[in-house]
């Protein structure tokens, strides 16, 4: 399992929080069935071995994530809650670094049949700051020479892929020429399929999983949810999206009353309202079919008198909320 940041949303999670995720990964992570994934390179220190590699531990699928910027590093030691599960043997963390001016980003390469994959992680980092360092070359990406040209090399970054300020987001041209995909976390929207973009003089294939549930009210939380199952095969590789079938239903639309032909009263206005409601909650039911839990839906109303909506509020918070 290859997660790309954020696996929690607090940098300090509950103790509930803690405890159900650490007893989802001893339930559905330990065991003793073998993995066909080994490292080319192995750790002669304890503290660095994979999970699996350990063997106090019984590990039938290991778990591969950098932090993001809600599960980042902070206070003294830089540690996280990441570091926590990690040193338990629940999952293997990496691409963490140790300065902020200065990247280096050294590559995990692991090797399962007749595939090498070389996964250069990069943990989240204020987003200017990680600017400035690209922008004055000071993120390295080493390439051991033994493995140079037979890996199929990916990049796990977790940033802003949109701009969100002049220097506040990782521009393409940033990318490594050389990588082959580049698995894009942070960003909430679901583009799971690998899409092509020009770097320098050659095409690198990104893919952005998106969120696998909805933490805001806004458009890019809304429709499917999915995971990918990553096939690679030499240098070539393929995303099966996966949909995700137990996350609650989201639904987000936007009307403009002004622009329909309606009286506005507060009854007319309710009634048109409601009927839209009504729509969302059976495309809910073609959408999500058998999902048990009530759906969220959004209805951003614009219009140019007031009304009460406490009234449509009160209708439907049976149905969704």
């Amino acid at each position: 399992v290859l997660l790309g940041g954020d696996l929690f949303h607090d940098n300090k999670p509950s103790r509930p929080t803690l405890m159900k995720c650490m007893e989802i990964i001893r339930k559905h992570c330990f065991g003793d069935r073998d993995i066909s994934v080994y490292r080319l390179t192995p750790s002669d220190s304890e503290e660095k071995l994979l999970n699996y590699e350990d063997p106090n531990f019984n590990i039938s699928l290991p778990i591969f994530t950098i932090h993001g910027n809600h599960d980042d590093p902070t206070g003294s030691g830089s540690l996280s809650v990441i570091d926590i599960l990690s040193i338990n043997g629940m999952v293997n963390y990496f691409g963490k670094s140790s300065q902020v001016d200065k990247v280096e980003v050294e590559p995990l390469i692991l090797r399962k049949g007749g595939n090498t994959i070389a996964m250069y992680g990069l943990g989240a980092m204020r987003n200017e700051r990680l600017y400035r360092t690209f922008s004055q070359n000071d993120v390295s990406f080493l390439r051991p020479e033994e493995e140079e040209e037979e890996a199929f090399n990916l990049f796990i970054i977790h940033q802003n892929r949109v701009k969100r300020g002049e220097n506040s987001f990782v521009k393409p041209e940033f990318i490594p020429p050389f990588m082959h995909l580049v698995f894009w976390g942070h960003e909430h929207d679901n583009q799971i399929l690998p899409t092509p973009v020009s770097v320098g003089d050659g095409t690198v294939l990104i893919t952005q999983p998106g969120s696998t549930v909805a933490t805001s009210l806004c458009d890019g939380e809304a429709g499917e949810k999915n995971v990918g199952i990553l096939y690679v095969k030499g240098k070539e590789c393929m995303i099966e999206p996966k949909v995700l079938k137990s996350v609650r239903p989201f639904l987000c639309e936007e009307i403009s009353l002004d622009d329909k032909v309606i009286d506005h009263d507060t009854e007319m206005v309710t009634s048109y309202i409601s009927a839209k409601m009504d729509d969302l909650l059976e495309k809910v039911g073609t959408t999500f079919p058998n999902n048990p839990k009530l759906p969220l839906i959004r209805i951003r109303v614009r219009v140019s008198h007031p009304y009460n909506q406490n009234t449509v509020k009160r209708d439907f918070l049976s149905k969704g909320s």
